[in-house]
């Protein structure tokens, strides 16, 4: 039976690394010239040059393979997710960075500190599903953060453009020239696709797609019903700025008055992880004399529920939607 599991453990690294080489290659590979193609607005804000777009590469990206669409069937969230933090990953390379991070924590936990086979699984699997995640999760909503604070500006470019006589595509293409990445590089992309036959609507809500922002949800609303009813678009979206700037603004005030909410979250959260570890560093035969008790397993998983628990209590306590 030892025999068996040592086996299903090699054979799982093996694959595991294989994959892992396919998943780095595609994460740290330089991008050739359809990548360039992909993204003008990318390559503007980073080497302010100029190439072509072609908006199907972006469609590509989403087909992918059959390994692509299994894992967006799982997760169906994960390409608007890595589309905002602007990764040059594809969902089988997330995929493969996945098993890399349970090959290696699999081995650093089982070779090295030869910790009890159910808990390296256990803490293996967690690890390999959590790092990935949270690195793109982060990234996404500091990205969707800096778009969310661009907006107002962006949308007073437009309307400024607009006093001026400029149609709606003109005053498009003056935030993109003029404002930095993310929004810039988002409205030099939709262009691009306006300008290779795409419905200006359309093109629009692609954005709210890779940047689900509510603010910018009542832009594109604004737009669209103003092209199908008319009316003043100057003062509609004068006015939307305002309100987001005051939202921020409360958003803002809240942020600081619930901060000592959050810091209690944090470290209740992290208190009975740090005790764990520092347990284990000063006596590692402290929980191995009791890992064969049948109710050692039972006690952590239930210390792990309430804990999980606690913690969306308090963090769900401490966060308001504005």
């Amino acid at each position: 039976m030892e025999l068996a599991i040592t086996q299903i453990i090699y054979a799982t690294v093996f694959i595991s690394i294989l994959l892992a080489v396919e998943g780095f290659y595609l994460l740290i590979r330089s991008p050739g010239t359809r990548d360039k193609s992909a993204n003008r607005r990318m390559e503007m804000v980073a080497k302010r040059g100029e190439a072509v777009l072609n908006p199907s590469i972006l469609r590509a990206s989403v087909e992918g393979g059959p390994i692509s669409k299994a894992v967006l069937v799982l997760f169906p969230g994960l390409q608007s997710m890595i589309w905002a933090a602007d990764i040059k990953l594809t969902p089988s390379g997330y995929l493969a960075i996945c098993f890399a991070v349970f090959a290696g924590t699999l081995l650093f936990l089982g070779a090295l500190l030869q910790a009890p086979l159910l808990i390296t699984l256990f803490i293996s699997a967690f690890t390999a599903f959590a790092l990935p995640y949270l690195y793109i999760k982060n990234r996404a909503d500091s990205r969707q953060k800096e778009f969310a604070l661009q907006l107002p500006s962006a949308i007073d470019l437009m309307v400024r453009g607009l006093q001026a006589g400029h149609p709606v595509p003109v005053a498009m293409e003056m935030v993109a020239k003029e404002m930095g990445d993310p929004i810039g590089t988002q409205f030099g992309m939709a262009l691009d696709e306006i300008n290779y036959g795409l419905e200006r609507e359309k093109a629009m809500r692609n954005i709210a797609e890779r940047f689900p922002n509510p603010d910018f949800r009542f832009f594109v609303a604004s737009i669209e019903m103003q092209r199908e009813t008319g009316g003043n678009l100057v003062e509609v979206l004068g006015n939307l700025a305002k309100v987001i700037r005051e939202r921020a603004t409360m958003r803002k005030k809240v942020w600081a008055i619930s901060a000592e909410g959050r810091l209690s979250c944090f470290v209740v959260g992290g208190l009975p992880f740090a005790l764990v570890a520092f347990i284990m560093l000063v006596n590692p035969a402290f929980y191995l004399d009791v890992i064969n008790e049948p109710g050692f397993m039972p006690a952590m998983v239930i210390g792990f529920l309430l804990w999980a628990l606690g913690i969306t209590w308090i963090w769900r306590m401490v966060n308001f939607k504005i």
